[in-house]
C-alpha cells in the first residue's frame, strides 16, 4: 500500500512505476488528484478504483505505469485521515 495523502509533492506530475508479478497494490491519492494510466504491459492483471472524477486544476497529477503479471491495482481517493469504506458497506 503507498498512501499520499499527506505526501509533499513539488513538481505538477508524480510517475509511479509498478512492476509486479502475482501480487497486488493499493494506492491512496488525496481528492482531487488526477490519475493517468497511459499502459504499460500486464498480463492476467487489473487495475481499478475511483480515480476517474474531476480532478483539481491546481492538485499535481500521478501517472500510474503498470507492468506486471497476474495483478491487481487499486487506486482510492480519500481525504487525509478519512478510513477506507468496508467492502459490506458498499452494498448498502
Amino acid at each position: 500500500m503507498l498512501d499520499l495523502r499527506e505526501a509533499v509533492v513539488t513538481s505538477p506530475v508524480v510517475e509511479l512505476r509498478l512492476n509486479d508479478i502475482f501480487s497486488s497494490c493499493k494506492v491512496i491519492v488525496p481528492r482531487g488528484v488526477g490519475v493517468d494510466v497511459p499502459g504499460g504491459s500486464a498480463l492476467f492483471s487489473e487495475l481499478k478504483g475511483d480515480y476517474e472524477g474531476v480532478s483539481d486544476p491546481g492538485m499535481w497529477r500521478l501517472t500510474i505505469v503498470h507492468n506486471g503479471a497476474v495483478s491487481s491495482v487499486r487506486v482510492l481517493s480519500l481525504d487525509p485521515g478519512e478510513t477506507e469504506p468496508k467492502w459490506w458497506k458498499k452494498l448498502f
